[in-house]
């Protein structure tokens, strides 16, 4: 009985110490991992959207997520394959941004149902077997897809899909392996309760148990739900129980019960200061899905500038770029007069904008960001071994550029519908969609930078106060 008591101590204080530190670390760490999952995921499925490999979800909008699910994975026809998987991913998609901005990740809501949902959910796709030869017809179907963007038509686009989805691989094992630690601790604290709530006052012998098991364990499932309503009965986590208090293997049961629950021990070496630096380069992943918008932008814009330098000019149209040609001595430029709205006065500006400059600025910009998406190319890895003052400067630099072209874009646009007759503006080519794009991508790069500064800013006053972060 000594040993028993000795056992409850232990198992008591191992729990506890269990709590602590996945409550100090892990969760915190789990959201983080989520969080990219998403990024990762949101990368991947963009760049097929725009492609047209997957179609857009009119009804997206309308989903009412309010609580974590599973999306279906059940049959689909062939002939709508790509219909049905679209609406799967989008679905999936409006589950990981419910998840990232509303779930609690407490351990009293890590409950063993809602670990096995979640990783559930994080297999939905299997990231780490991506093969066409997937047990799992969802990835089937996906692989299918992906195998569609040819390096050899579009290096960008494939290079940002095949990066998504060795960062979804290793982000998934990430989090699988931080739910399973949530669940070794859920799964001890059910066997904990049981012995508190209802085993131990049952005072049962380890010799009953081992002679009489059946007859016990009827007797449990008859007072079970007495004793703890409204908590599940795990046959399998009261058999185990039931192993740890009888038989000749119980003590040894007992030591591998706290041993799963022991943390490993923190090296006490001196540690690196604090380096934010993933957060950095998660903005700079994010500002490579600039590179398509801006490319199809640019094609768009170049077809729409022929149009309007091949439509028949009125006489004060001539005598206007005659004599503006004179003055600035470049006829080979073409010069627009643009309308924008100033961001900093909010008041309408006009400018003569240098279209060819413009385009060829914004193709060098598109290059720059392609690079910052190969991972594998001398750019991107350059800037990893980077400071971290050097990698926030061009991440800071790069958005500011993106946002001066959000405000050319639209008053270039609205420009080119405005100087067409009515027959042309049907030939005239929108790209509301890829201002969007871009916006977005500005947004979540901005994320991660008031991301980094806000880290930085509360580890300098932990320091201050005496309180290393590493």
């Amino acid at each position: 009985m000594e040993e028993n008591t000795d056992f409850s101590y232990m198992l008591e204080t191992a729990l506890q110490k269990y709590r602590t530190s996945l409550e100090r670390k892990d969760l915190q760490k789990l959201k983080e991992q989520f969080r990219f999952y998403h990024n990762s995921f949101k990368s991947l499925y963009d760049v097929l959207i725009q492609k047209g490999l997957l179609n857009t979800d009119p009804y997206k909008h309308e989903h009412k997520i309010s609580d974590v699910t599973i999306p279906p994975s059940g049959p689909m026809n062939e002939s709508e394959k790509k219909d049905t998987l679209s609406q799967r991913l989008s679905l999936f998609e409006s589950i990981l941004e419910f998840l990232n901005n509303y779930y609690q990740f407490q351990v009293d809501n890590l409950t063993l149902p809602n670990v096995k949902q979640l990783a559930e959910l994080v297999n939905y796709i299997r990231w780490s077997k991506f093969s066409q030869s997937s047990a799992n017809l969802n990835t089937r179907v996906l692989t299918e897809i992906v195998r569609r963007l040819s390096p050899a038509h579009d290096n960008l686009a494939a290079s940002i899909a095949n990066d998504s989805i060795r960062q979804l691989a290793k982000q998934s094992s990430i989090i699988l392996g931080i739910l399973k630690k949530v669940s070794v601790y859920q799964r001890e604290r059910y066997k904990y309760d049981f012995r508190l709530q209802l085993f131990n006052s049952m005072h049962l012998t380890p010799e009953a148990i081992e002679s009489k098991r059946e007859e016990v364990v009827r007797s449990i499932k008859n007072q079970f739900p007495k004793q703890m309503p409204g908590t599940p009965y795990y046959t399998e986590l009261i058999e185990e129980v039931l192993t740890e208090e009888s038989g000749s293997s119980a003590g040894l049961q007992q030591q591998e019960t706290l041993k799963r629950l022991k943390i490993e021990q923190e090296q006490k070496e001196k540690k690196a200061p604090a380096s934010f630096k993933p957060v950095l380069m998660e903005g700079i992943r994010l500002l490579s899905t600039a590179a398509t918008p801006l490319e199809q932008a640019i094609q768009k814009l170049k077809i729409n500038s022929q149009l309007i330098e091949n439509r028949t000019l009125t006489f004060g149209e001539k005598f206007r770029r005659w004599l503006f040609n004179i003055v600035q001595k470049d006829e080979d430029q073409r010069i627009y007069e643009i309308e924008y709205i100033d961001p900093q006065t909010v008041t309408s500006k006009t400018i003569r904008l240098n279209f060819d400059k413009f385009i060829d600025d914004m193709q060098k910009k598109a290059r720059i960001a392609a690079a910052l998406g190969n991972r594998m190319g001398t750019t991107y890895q350059k800037l990893e071994q980077s400071e971290d003052e050097r990698i926030y400067k061009v991440l800071s630099s790069t958005i500011s550029d993106l946002q001066i072209y959000l405000i050319r874009l639209p008053a270039l646009d609205t420009y080119f519908k405005s100087e067409t007759t009515r027959s042309q503006r049907a030939l005239i080519k929108g790209i509301k969609l890829e201002i969007s794009a871009l916006k977005n991508t500005v947004i979540k790069a901005n994320q991660k930078k008031h991301e980094y500064v806000a880290r930085k800013e509360e580890a300098e006053q932990l320091k201050k106060l005496g309180i290393n972060v590493t």
